[in-house]
């Protein structure tokens, strides 16, 4: 936080001091009144930090314009998909020299098993429903304090004021106990104390926002809030990007998200007021990257999916997390490496491996990524997000197990999941204008399109293009020169 909060301190201590103050003209009893009833609420805060933040609350609030989200990429996906076709007077090329690919062991990961209810009653606890998980967390309910009237800087100060006040404390201690037991990350956590204030407030409320603001703050997390007409709006600080969410900048640069903790309903007002000092401490950046899925109900769910490679058809029963497929319903978009180096649930995992194993085995390295490129491209249908979800939405791994339907983007990450973990070769992903594709490293160089990759030669590999083999990109994108997408987790060794 800047230095203008001593500054507004002597200022607000010079107030409570003037015996003449115009503010109260003659009457005596109301200036005393005031005067005593600010002076025990600064005895009621906890830390000097809190006191110099509700001072600063109180005055440094400015107007900003909220920009519209950024769009990914503002050309849409195909509606239909292309599909390749050999010319009949062609005859099929001789398959190129390629070792025999190594598939790597499983690893069975060690079964976790849902966290049970606490054994003992928490103080003050309540029951709150998280995804399909019934949890139990410490609530006092002298942490529903009411928005005194419509927010402005002096009804979100006093707002701090009073919580700051509360025992806030055991409701951080019992929150960081259940993230740390579920395995929340950043995003979950945060949604986690939406939920906590939603008890308290209900939904679609100011106070749901405020408290999550307020918990956030005292959690470390960069976060700020600002308000327009009669709503409270929650900003953050995020480690990459994000899109289709409003954002700005002050000038000091960096960008604050304007996200709804409510699904079903984005923010969409493009004025409001927000302060530009930090709370000291409240320095991390929201993360949304999933190095784990969240462990909640321990729902899972079964089907079988169908391919042919070649003459032979294959049947790939697979089995997905019903609660990761709920928790991503409407995670915020944001960087695609985010979704390629997603987790997936240890029964999809497991599944994926015991029925491709097989297939795999004693193949070329080619050979291999052709069975994976072929179940890629058609044992799923086709549709744009929009058909799908009504907006743009890239899924996880076990999402697109569980949607029948699924596009480029979504296709090129569940590929890319399955030649990193069933062989040793490595794989990027290619950003084309309107088309999310693969490219895979082999052992030897093979005909083909490719890239190159910090000198190395990647081979294009689109899961996209229907009954397309490794090295052949979609005609529309032959000499386009991708972004090249970085897959930071390593492939087995």
């Amino acid at each position: 936080m800047s230095t203008r909060p001593g500054i507004l301190r002597f200022a607000l201590l010079a107030v409570l001091t003037a015996p003449g103050l115009a503010l109260f003209g003659q009457d005596d009893t109301a200036y005393r009144a005031w005067q005593e009833k600010e002076q025990e609420k600064f005895q009621q805060f906890k830390d000097k930090n809190d006191r110099d933040f509700y001072e600063f609350l109180k005055h440094e609030w400015r107007g900003v314009q909220l920009l519209k989200g950024d769009l990914r990429d503002p050309i849409p996906d195909p509606p239909t998909l292309p599909v390749y076709t050999p010319p009949k007077d062609q005859p099929k090329p001789a398959p190129a020299p390629s070792p025999t690919v190594t598939v790597v062991p499983f690893k069975e990961a060690a079964p976790v098993p849902v966290p049970p209810p606490a054994a003992a009653p928490l103080p003050e606890s309540a029951s709150i429903e998280f995804y399909g998980a019934d949890l139990s967390v410490s609530l006092p309910a002298s942490l529903r304090i009411p928005l005194k009237g419509n927010p402005d800087k002096e009804s979100i100060s006093e707002y701090f004021a009073a919580m700051a006040a509360a025992p806030y404390d055991r409701v951080l201690k019992s929150a960081g106990e259940i993230r740390a037991a579920r395995r929340l990350n950043d995003w979950g956590y945060t949604l986690l104390l939406a939920s906590m204030g939603e008890k308290l407030h209900g939904p679609n409320t100011n106070e749901k926002v405020l408290f999550t603001w307020f918990m956030l703050l005292k959690s470390g997390f960069e976060t700020k809030v600002g308000f327009s007409g009669e709503s409270v709006v929650l900003l953050l600080r995020v480690d990459g990007r994000l899109f289709a969410v409003p954002f700005f900048s002050f000038d000091k640069g960096g960008r604050y998200y304007a996200v709804s903790l409510e699904p079903k309903s984005p923010v969409e007002i493009t004025q409001l007021y927000a302060y530009e000092g930090d709370f000291p401490g409240a320095t991390t950046p929201m993360r949304f990257r999933v190095p784990e899925l969240p462990l909640l109900s321990n729902t899972t769910a079964t089907k079988t999916l169908h391919f042919t490679y070649g003459r032979t058809d294959y049947s790939v029963p697979v089995t997905y997390s019903r609660d990761a497929v709920r928790f991503f319903e409407y995670y915020p978009q944001t960087e695609f490496e985010v979704y390629f180096d997603g987790s997936i649930s240890p029964g999809a995992a497991s599944s994926l491996y015991n029925a491709f194993a097989p297939m795999l085995k004693g193949k070329s390295e080619v050979e291999a990524v052709n069975i994976l490129l072929r179940f890629s491209q058609t044992a799923f249908g086709y549709k744009v997000d929009k058909e799908i979800f009504g907006r743009e939405k890239p899924m996880f791994p076990d999402e697109v197990l569980y949607y029948n339907d699924s596009n480029c983007k979504d296709r090129a990450i569940l590929f890319a999941y399955l030649v990193r973990t069933l062989t040793r070769l490595d794989v990027v992903g290619l950003d084309f204008p309107g088309h999310i594709s693969t490219a895979v490293r082999f052992t030897n160089e093979i005909p083909g399109d490719r890239v190159q990759v910090h000198g190395q030669r990647y081979t294009i590999c689109d899961p996209t293009f229907i009954n397309a083999d490794a090295g052949m990109c979609m005609p529309q994108f032959k000499g386009v020169s991708p972004t090249i997408i970085p897959l930071r987790r390593p492939s087995p060794s």
